[in-house]
């Protein structure tokens, strides 16, 4: 592909940072401008990596005509909201992980991007890592022989902080941040109904420690799809 992608960045949080950072790195790719919610945000994040169209407002991003693509790195509450937004703007969307909060969040992004033509997907960068596209590869071609079962577990050290992202459900709490990743690994084999199927699975995800700072922690086990 010899035509250059014009990215704009939703957000200026921690992950929007990472992403202009590789974004460098990536051929056929520039960073073209940045939405924020106050403009001195966007300026600051602008002059750090050299973006020339900065926005006050994620709409005012969403409409900008001189952007193809936009990456969606808002709070995870916002995931939805936003990428609709950018999505009616006609604009093709790569939304941090998680995709959305809820089956029906989800389901309404991709209604939309499906009615109106345009590309949308989560981004997960565990997938596309040598090491996971390896198991795939195992899986699918049986070298380990049949997988009755999966057991996953995802956990990180971090500050205790009830406002924050991980200890506040209302910001997502660790389901949204860790159990993702567990989830990740499962769901691309299982055909089954998770609603109302008889496959047994549980997941759970909480702080691994009542001690000070916690671990936030993700499990999930489940019987692998036959």
């Amino acid at each position: 592909m010899s035509e250059t992608i014009r990215w704009g960045i939703l957000g200026t949080g921690a992950i929007a940072h990472k992403f202009a950072e590789a974004l460098a790195v990536v051929p056929n790719a520039e960073l073209s401008a940045v939405g924020s919610r106050a403009q001195g945000t966007a300026d600051a994040f602008g002059d750090e990596f050299a973006v020339p169209r900065r926005h006050a407002s994620y709409l005012s991003l969403a409409e900008d005509p001189e952007v193809d693509a936009i990456y969606v790195s808002s709070p995870h509450p916002m995931h939805c909201r936003d990428t609709l937004l950018c999505l009616y703007a006609d604009k093709p969307v790569l939304c941090e992980k998680p995709f959305a909060l809820n089956a029906s969040e989800a389901e309404a992004m991709i209604r939309c991007a499906r009615q109106r033509g345009l590309f949308l997907m989560e981004a997960m960068w565990t997938r596309f890592l040598p090491a996971i596209a390896q198991v795939r590869e195992w899986l699918a071609d049986g070298a380990i022989g049949e997988v009755r079962n999966m057991m996953a577990d995802f956990g990180f050290r971090a500050d205790f902080n009830p406002e924050g992202r991980l200890l506040n459900p209302e910001l997502g709490g660790v389901p949204s941040w860790t159990s993702v990743y567990t989830l990740y690994l499962w769901l691309p084999w299982y055909t089954g109904n998770i609603r109302t199927g008889s496959r047994r699975w549980r997941i759970s995800a909480r702080p691994g420690s009542m001690s000070r700072p916690p671990w936030p922690f993700a499990t999930t086990r489940a019987p692998w799809p036959r």
